[in-house]
């Protein structure tokens, strides 16, 4: 960690473990680990601030503003006005997205980084661009389902069984992707009533190996309804040990080819001051 006005930031990923997992890639295959964005995303749960998208400018407005320059122009486009939460569909936390006994990221006031209209520090436009080994930890099917059904919590025995068996170690600066198979209820009304996601037990013993960033195919690291708030892996995760989290992956592509390694490549855009950014990670193989 480095110091920048008083805050450590989280570092990237140091080149030599970058440089190696480059090497994973062998045969130029390409994974798009994203959602799509839009308003049918979890079956339009009024739980969920509403996706809505306008036309700031539509194609006839702007024709005609261009033929007010130019009479004889043919040339038209478009430009558009998206109003929804940015923890929606895929996206990863910024360190600051969770407050524990009114501090961010163990130990710093979140008055003291906060203003009216966003996080002074240790918001989106400080996630650095992800790019590093990748592990799947296909949880579904090596508990032999579809997808893990109710609020199930993915213990440490599942994480320690799943690698076991794959012969497959989980090294410093790793990005974990576990995977329920919720991607498929993902426009389902009731998708986010109830869902699984990672023990806290499970998410200290990955941040104990020294992985970079945990990412899951459901909307939460942690099982819905969300319980036991004092103990769950979004505050060991972010607060405790500052490793980001992705949300809702789409990993399904990756699991029927039985890909369980990976090079990912994962950029947020700078939303200054939020607590999290909508992104499209890739894997390649």
């Amino acid at each position: 960690m480095e110091k920048k006005n008083n805050i450590r930031i989280k570092d990237s990923i140091d080149r030599k473990t970058i440089l190696k997992a480059l090497s994973i890639v062998k045969k130029g295959m390409v994974f798009d680990l994203g959602m799509e964005i839009n308003r049918r995303v979890y079956g339009q749960n009024p739980d969920v601030f509403p996706y809505s998208l306008i036309f700031e400018s539509t194609p006839e407005d702007l024709k005609r503003q261009l033929q007010d320059i130019e009479k004889d122009s043919k040339l038209s486009g478009s430009n558009e006005v998206i109003i929804s939460s940015i923890h929606f569909s895929t996206h990863i936390d910024a360190l600051c997205h969770i407050i524990y006994e009114d501090k961010v990221a163990g130990e710093f006031n979140s008055k003291d980084i906060r203003k009216k209209d966003g996080w002074k520090k240790l918001g989106a436009e400080t996630i650095p661009p992800i790019v590093g080994r990748a592990v799947l930890l296909d949880i579904a099917k090596y508990k032999g389902v579809e997808k893990l059904e109710g609020s199930y919590k993915i213990s440490l025995e599942d994480i320690k069984g799943y690698l076991k068996e794959k012969k497959m170690n989980i090294e410093s600066g790793d990005i974990a992707c576990i995977r329920t198979g919720m991607s498929k209820e993902f426009y389902n009304p009731d998708y986010l009533k109830e869902g699984p996601g990672v023990s806290k037990e499970g998410a200290e013993w990955l941040a104990q190996k020294g992985i970079y960033a945990i990412g899951i195919d459901y909307a939460s690291i942690d099982a819905l309804p969300w319980k036991d708030f004092n103990n769950c892996a979004h505050l060991q995760l972010l607060y405790k040990d500052r490793i980001y989290i992705i949300e809702a992956l789409n990993l399904e592509e990756l699991s029927k080819e039985n890909i369980s390694e990976f090079l990912i490549i994962c950029s947020a855009p700078k939303f200054t001051g939020c607590s999290g950014s909508w992104i499209r990670p890739v894997a390649l193989v």
